[in-house]
């Protein structure tokens, strides 16, 4: 169908532009008065669909939907419609935003689709794992219980994420705050010091002369520091994009000391909870994988998932497959086996989940241990070594006179 850009008028009187799928203006317009809204132009739209994708949600925005999700979740077990739940949840919605992307798959249900197909047009709200589990529920009927349990995915995920971030925030402070010091003294006390030191002819400390020669290659080259810098991330950039050197490095970061075992911890929890919601939905094994080899985040961890699904069609078993990836711990593979014997594989990847979330929150609370000190150490280091630097030439001073 194509893709029209739109210019109008809300009801409150500010004007609204955006894209819609629509096959003639005249539909689009029809679509614009559904939403109680003015249609000011209608016009085919220049490809602005992709640009808009790349832009990931933030955290808070993750955390309005999975409460949008729960409402919705709620109205459905009470009985209202998908429809009208999703025009009340809107309704009530203070971003115009969100409000624009529930009436617009509301409108795409009542033109036929289904809830899935309807979410597939915003991808960048509703990602495969939330899709899939929306078909999964209306294929089976519990599309309520589909998405309670989206929202407690979602939940869950995001707060480990905030749990992860909340501990790392106190060193990443000091780490600026003690580069802005630095910057401050190298910038403003440093070259004012070392002007007067400068016109008595006397000869400078060492430690006052490393610190003159750093200043000036700073204050003389800055902009092809800065230059070089912005260069090399954008090379780093383009060379990830290739997929075996991505590859390669997403396997080297699970492999980094403390902090790999952090990342490896929060990537298989994040699995083994997804991997749990979507098999309570009604997905396949089969499906999972492929809906988790898609969204896991790390290509390294991806891959081995494409392996397994790989071993799986074969004929083997989900846990001996797994068995065969050294991304996948035998803790994991223990749990999988034993929910494959009972049945309750869903039940026994929620407990895996669980158990790696405390990894994580111990391994985060050693990270923090670990990396305060160390910052304070090496921030007081280098203000010291600063502080020292210009204070040796003037106690010289003073001692000759």
């Amino acid at each position: 169908m194509p893709v029209l850009q739109y210019l109008g008028i809300d009801e409150s009187g500010h004007s609204r532009q955006g894209l819609l799928d629509a096959a003639t203006p005249r539909e689009a317009r029809e679509v614009l008065a559904r939403r109680q809204m003015v249609s000011v132009a209608v016009k085919p739209a220049v490809e602005k669909r992709s640009l808009h994708l790349l832009r990931r949600l933030s955290r808070r925005q993750q955390q309005q939907w999975a409460m949008v999700t729960a409402e919705l979740a709620a109205l459905l077990g009470s009985g209202t419609g998908l429809v009208k739940a999703l025009e009340i949840v809107a309704a009530q919605e203070p971003r115009r935003s969100t409000r624009w992307v529930l009436m617009d798959v509301a409108d795409r249900i009542r033109g036929g689709e289904s809830f899935g197909q309807a979410l597939a047009h915003h991808e960048r709200h509703f990602d495969i794992v939330y899709r899939k589990m929306v078909e999964a529920g209306e294929r089976s009927g519990e599309l309520a219980s589909a998405l309670r349990e989206l929202a407690a995915h979602k939940q869950r995920q995001l707060d480990l994420a905030n749990s992860v971030t909340a501990a790392l925030t106190y060193p990443a402070f000091l780490a600026v705050v003690g580069m802005a010091v630095s910057g401050l003294l190298m910038g403003f006390v440093v070259p004012k010091v070392i002007s007067v030191l400068a016109l008595q002819g006397r000869a400078l400390p060492w430690p006052t002369r490393i610190l003159v020669a750093l200043s000036e290659t700073i204050a003389g080259y800055w902009w092809l520091i800065l230059t070089a810098v912005l260069a090399m991330g954008l090379a780093v950039i383009q060379i990830l994009k290739v997929r075996r050197f991505r590859l390669a490095w997403d396997a080297a970061k699970l492999c980094i000391p403390l902090v790999g075992r952090l990342l490896h911890h929060q990537i298989l929890s994040r699995w083994a909870r997804t991997f749990s919601s979507l098999l309570s939905s009604g997905l396949t094994v089969t499906e999972g994988l492929q809906v988790l080899r898609d969204a896991s985040g790390n290509v390294a961890f991806g891959a081995a998932l494409e392996r397994v699904q790989g071993r799986i069609h074969s004929g083997g078993t989900l846990a001996r497959a797994a068995g065969q990836e050294r991304v996948i711990p035998p803790m994991v593979v223990q749990m999988i086996a034993v929910g494959e014997e009972s049945g309750a594989l869903d039940t026994l990847l929620l407990q895996a989940a669980e158990t790696l979330q405390r990894h994580t929150e111990v391994t985060v609370r050693r990270l923090t241990s670990l990396i305060e000190p160390v910052l304070i150490l090496a921030m007081g280091g280098l203000v010291g070594f600063i502080i020292l630097a210009v204070l040796l030439p003037i106690l010289e001073v003073q001692k000759v006179f």
